[in-house]
Order: structure tokens, then C-alpha cells, then sequence
């Protein structure tokens, strides 16, 4: 994966943390995604509101190391504040 460049990357997290980051709990894919995250030109965060506020045990990025984050509009008021500080385009479905 190292050697492999992508166009856009879609990537799913199983927690997002303002403090701990974004993380999942599969130490495989963990890798992975990280690896995949700074091998791409354009990464996309996939997740649904129940991720925000959750910790998984592996961390994998930064949530400003994604260029779009996409969720529905169940985050609470503290989080959408906080995702609309990052330079990063955030997708409300």
C-alpha cells in the first residue's frame, strides 16, 4: 500500500473524539486507513452521528488529515461548531 496512490479515498471510522481523534477498533484496518489517508489525493471520512464522541483503540488520523467528512445532521451543536473550524469540507446527509 505504500507504493499505491489514489485519486479519493472513502474511509469509515468507528469513533471520532475532539481530543483522541479518529479511531477504530480493528488494528488491521487501523493500518490500513492510516496508510491510506496519506497515499491519497482527496480522503473522504464516512460516518454516521452514533461515531461522534465514541474512542476505539486504534487511533488513525487527525480529523483535519481529511479534505471531507461526511455524517448526518445528529451531531450535536458542540461538534458542528468544532468541525466547522477545520479547513475541511464537511457534508451533511
Amino acid at each position: 500500500l505504500h507504493n499505491n496512490r489514489t485519486k479519493k479515498a472513502f474511509i469509515s471510522a468507528g469513533g471520532f473524539h475532539l481530543k483522541l481523534g479518529v479511531t477504530c477498533s480493528n488494528e488491521n484496518e487501523c493500518l490500513t486507513k492510516k496508510t491510506v489517508v496519506n497515499q491519497t489525493a482527496e480522503s473522504f471520512l464516512l460516518m454516521d452521528s452514533s461515531k461522534f464522541n465514541e474512542v476505539n483503540t486504534c487511533f488513525f488520523a487527525k480529523p483535519t488529515d481529511f479534505d471531507h467528512i461526511i455524517t448526518d445532521n445528529n451531531i450535536t451543536d458542540t461538534y458542528k461548531q468544532e468541525l466547522s473550524n477545520y479547513d475541511t469540507q464537511i457534508h451533511y446527509v
